[in-house]
């Protein structure tokens, strides 16, 4: 009677566990498709360290003193630290994948390809410029890209992608989400 019991509970554990893959799988189709079903092709991110996938390790300001760029940032899911202010993935991150595209490099990386969009957030990105922030006495410490500078990188990246003789970007930025 003990030898039956167990083995019926073993067969109930392993068609739970089974049976909760599937519907996890159905549930990540499901989410894919709506996404999916938006039909954009490149994401352009703007924002701070809640966005950013290695700008800041990237800059002469912050770079290699960020804690983003060493241990255990990365560990768990990279095998690296990448620049991103987690040890896994980004909200942005999880919008790529479930858009079907991959996902986005950080636009201060030179060997980067950005056919699928660029993310010009930058950890520790203000709203105000260090400009206005001087004026009003308060001290960047972190970085100086704040948003008008990511928005002068975008600018600068749409003027090199989007010009009439880049057979690159095929249908430009008509198809792209934007994020900030």
């Amino acid at each position: 009677m003990a030898f039956s019991t167990r083995v019926l509970l073993i067969l109930l554990v392993i068609f739970t566990v089974f049976q909760l893959k599937i519907d996890a799988k159905k549930l990540q189709i499901h989410r894919k498709r709506r996404l999916m079903n938006c039909r954009f092709d490149k994401i352009y991110q703007l924002g701070d360290s809640v966005s950013d996938t290695g700008n800041c390790i990237r800059e002469n300001y912050c770079g290699s003193h960020s804690s983003c760029a060493k241990s255990p940032y990365g560990i768990n899911f990279f095998h690296k630290p990448t620049g991103r202010c987690s040890n896994g993935l980004l909200m942005i991150d999880f919008i790529a994948l479930e858009s079907g595209l991959p996902l986005l490099n950080p636009y201060k990386d030179q060997s980067a390809n950005f056919r699928h969009g660029a993310n010009f957030a930058v950890a520790g990105a203000t709203a105000l410029s260090a400009q206005v922030m001087a004026e009003k006495k308060i001290v960047m410490s972190f970085t100086n890209s704040s948003l008008d500078v990511q928005l002068d990188w975008m600018s600068s990246h749409f003027e090199t992608t989007c010009s009439p003789g880049n057979t690159s970007n095929q249908g430009g930025i008509r198809s792209a989400y934007t994020l900030l």
